[in-house]
């Protein structure tokens, strides 16, 4: 795992290895995990001027959607 400072730790995935695609796949559910987990305050800074692109919260109408953007 790489350490981004402010105590958090992001874990890395390596793509080269793909002999182990899955613990790749295990990885990539723990850094998923771990950017939902992260502060409302945080995830707002991931923003775009086009609809539909950076942060999308979940709402009344889709309570177990949350997108973190492109």
């Amino acid at each position: 795992m790489q350490n981004m400072g402010m105590g958090c730790r992001i874990p890395v995935i390596d793509m080269k290895d793909f002999a182990g695609l899955k613990l790749l796949m295990m990885e990539m559910k723990v850094v998923s995990r771990s950017l939902l987990d992260l502060t409302v305050e945080v995830k707002l800074r991931n923003s775009d001027p086009v609809e539909g692109k950076g942060y999308t919260s979940p709402h009344k109408a889709s309570a177990v959607f949350e997108g973190l953007g492109t």
